[in-house]
């Protein structure tokens, strides 16, 4: 029996929800996929050359190898282990390497982003849990959660040669706390064929590091209302899994395209009868639409980068400034203690504000949603919400 389409909810205006595509009407996959609100159908932009074309393209030639590799547009009854996850602080500090620093970071939990991960893995490919705390100057105490987060051709090869560098079993060995799944890219100026071949990707790599004991994070990316329906169709078959990952450095740096997501997940918790805490990638400068969530945690960068440029949040200040200083253990120190405690205080003051004026949560957006184009892993480098 075959699914009714849905539209693109996330091209909402004015409450309304505009047709699909003319183009999109015949489409042999419009059940899955949901259709096109962005104009005739998802081929616009065709190279019309199907004997080249690389992406998951109706009219490519590798369309149906492709799919097949990604292990099915509809599979959600994938293997996917998560450990049980204890409550995670508000804001995770990212570390991307060593330099500048003489003396570890003493922090409980960082996180890591899978491409320092796997630069350090070929590197030295037989590196211990200890010796990759130590490379990375942290606690040997210390949990890691990796991030994988990268532009699309890093992640493109990561998943070409998972297999055949064992990376899943060598990431075992790391003892990491969790690891998110890639977040293959969803373009809206790409047929909507290589988004669903992209989100069976994340499920298929959700299964392969998990099936090396690794405790994995979905990446809930998602352009539409089927990929809502999938989402929920997945969780509802995974009551392991209690934290999910979106990444807000991008499309959804926009407030109003963050806060159309941030009720996108509370329906969805509510349709899968549990609550769900969200690791948000980049998400400082959406704090006020994430704080909409009982449950969420930050992870960026700001902090690690602006002491590497040898910049420093004291206590008193309003903005990262100057200090000079050949290493920069005072500045990531003072950075992370500065930074998490004025998150701390937004989040209060979001939360406050909300329940003085509950009805910006039901704003539904007022402008087109944007594709989740993933470029890499650094958000806002400035402490001001954007």
């Amino acid at each position: 029996m075959m699914k009714e389409p849905f539209v693109n909810i996330e091209r909402l205006v004015g409450g309304e929800s505009p047709s699909i595509g003319l183009g999109c009407q015949r489409c042999a996959f419009l059940s899955v996929c949901g259709g096109t609100t962005a104009g005739f159908d998802c081929l616009t932009e065709c190279c019309n050359s199907p004997r080249t074309c690389r992406i998951a393209c109706p009219k490519s030639l590798q369309l149906g190898a492709l799919i097949a590799d990604g292990g099915g547009w509809e599979r959600t009854n994938a293997e996917v282990r998560q450990n049980r996850v204890p409550t995670l602080p508000l804001y995770i500090p990212m570390i991307h390497h060593p330099s500048g620093r003489l003396r570890e970071i003493a922090e409980p939990l960082v996180a890591i982003p899978l491409k320092s991960v796997v630069a350090i893995l070929r590197h030295i490919p037989g590196i211990t849990s200890e010796e990759f705390r130590r490379a990375f100057l942290i606690s040997k105490t210390a949990k890691v959660i990796v991030v994988s987060v990268a532009k699309d051709p890093f992640l493109e090869g990561f998943w070409r040669n998972m297999g055949a560098e064992d990376f899943p079993n060598r990431l075992q060995k790391l003892d990491l706390e969790h690891i998110t799944s890639p977040n293959f890219s969803f373009s809206q100026n790409l047929p909507r064929t290589e988004s669903l071949t992209n989100r069976s990707r994340i499920v298929k790599s959700s299964e392969q590091l998990s099936a090396a004991g690794l405790s994995v994070i979905p990446h809930l990316n998602a352009t539409n209302a089927n990929d809502w329906m999938f989402w929920t169709s997945f969780l509802r078959e995974h009551g392991e899994i209690s934290l999910v990952a979106k990444e807000f450095q991008t499309g959804l740096k926009i407030k109003e395209v963050a806060r159309h997501h941030v009720q996108r997940l509370d329906i969805l918790q509510n349709d899968i009868g549990r609550k769900l805490s969200v690791l948000a990638i980049g998400g400082r400068g959406v704090i006020d639409e994430l704080s909409l969530l009982p449950s969420v945690s930050i992870i960026d960068s700001t902090p690690f980068m602006k002491a590497i440029k040898r910049h420093v949040l004291l206590p008193g200040k309003n903005e990262f400034e100057p200090l000079r200083g050949k290493h920069i253990d005072f500045h990531l120190r003072s950075n992370i203690s500065e930074y998490r405690k004025r998150l701390q205080e937004q989040r209060v003051e979001s939360i406050q504000r909300t329940l003085l004026i509950p009805a910006l949560c039901l704003e539904e957006p007022r402008r087109a949603v944007k594709s989740e184009l993933q470029p890499s892993l650094f958000p806002n480098m400035y402490l001001e919400s954007a």
